[in-house]
């Protein structure tokens, strides 16, 4: 840090002993201020190489092929594509099953507020204060087409940051991870490409802290190859997850915060997890129910109590 000249910050530098003594103290204070620390401090110690790093993530991921886990605290601010917005907030549950299932419900005072989800072949967003509750809906096939109308909220996007995915042992086909090591921030930087066109284009990035190998922040990117950030992901506080546990083993986590960003509509998405584990019966339910994460929670349904469904590929030529 430089002060330019002193006058600027201490008009009475030359009006006696006490002002300069005052001055004095002000400048250490500035110092100190801005002194790198030690938990700032560039790192510049050994490192592993990509396959190392990719084993270690992969260790924690591998252990959590479904997630059952209590959302304390959800909020969302909703902009759609005519920038109009809105708020709800709540708690509820998550729920996660690889492959590509994927739901996240909000209540308010025991009533559904929110829900969005994903299974195979559907994604979908529900918003239910009345009187404007609606379903947005549309199929993984027509994503990427022309004249599909889009969400505010993306639930395979927001359903990408969880950092249960492990990584395909192969790194070098596509998308090719490619990583480089930040001493500011000691954390892994891993970058996925995939070929498009007469180029390669990033398709997201991962940073994963340099000790723990969590992911700490995610960036997914458009797939028109403009490098623009579609999501950006903050993930906070990892908490355990019941079940996951290996003899000799550390106990397997899942980021217990989430901050998200969609920055082409302004939409946001927090929310902070309580329990987490691999399953999960509740106690009312009937014994021949199995365990949640199942395939009933992940089926597509149109509930018959909202007040409008939107087909969102609706306008999609086969």
């Amino acid at each position: 840090m430089r002060l330019n000249r002193l006058a600027d910050y201490c008009p009475l530098m030359t009006r006696g002993r006490a002002a300069r003594r005052l001055l004095a103290i002000a400048l250490l204070a500035a110092a100190a201020a801005c002194a790198p620390t030690a938990a700032t401090k560039l790192y510049t110690g050994p490192t592993e190489p990509l396959d190392k790093v990719v084993a270690h993530i992969n260790a924690n991921a591998s252990r959590i092929p479904t997630l059952w886990a209590t959302v304390k605290y959800f909020e969302a601010t909703l902009v759609d594509e005519q920038h109009h917005s809105q708020f709800v907030n709540g708690n509820g549950s998550l729920l996660y099953r690889s492959g590509g299932d994927f739901r996240l419900d909000a209540l308010k005072e025991g009533t559904p507020i929110f829900q969005i989800g994903t299974n195979a072949e559907r994604y979908w967003m529900k918003v239910f204060p009345d009187p404007t509750s609606t379903m947005w809906w549309g199929s993984f096939a027509n994503l990427d087409k022309a004249g599909v109308q889009q969400l505010p909220v993306r639930p395979d996007l927001v359903r990408e940051v969880l950092g249960l995915s492990a990584i395909p042992a192969d790194l070098v086909s596509p998308p090719v991870p490619i990583m480089r090591f930040n001493n500011d921030a000691r954390v892994y930087m891993i970058v996925w490409s995939i070929p498009k066109d007469d180029q390669w284009i990033p398709q997201r990035e991962i940073w994963y802290d340099m000790t723990t190998f969590k992911p700490q922040r995610v960036l997914l990117f458009d797939s028109a190859g403009k490098g623009r950030v579609v999501l950006k992901a903050d993930l906070l506080n990892p908490i355990p997850v019941s079940g996951a546990d290996h003899p000799g083993d550390p106990t397997a986590t899942v980021a217990g915060r989430y901050h998200l960003l969609f920055p082409d509509s302004g939409s946001t998405l927090d929310f902070e997890l309580g329990q987490a584990a691999l399953s999960h019966r509740d106690s009312a339910s009937p014994a021949s129910l199995p365990a949640a994460p199942n395939d009933g929670n992940f089926r597509f349904r149109i509930d018959p109590a909202l007040n409008k469904v939107v087909q969102l590929d609706a306008d999609v030529h086969p």
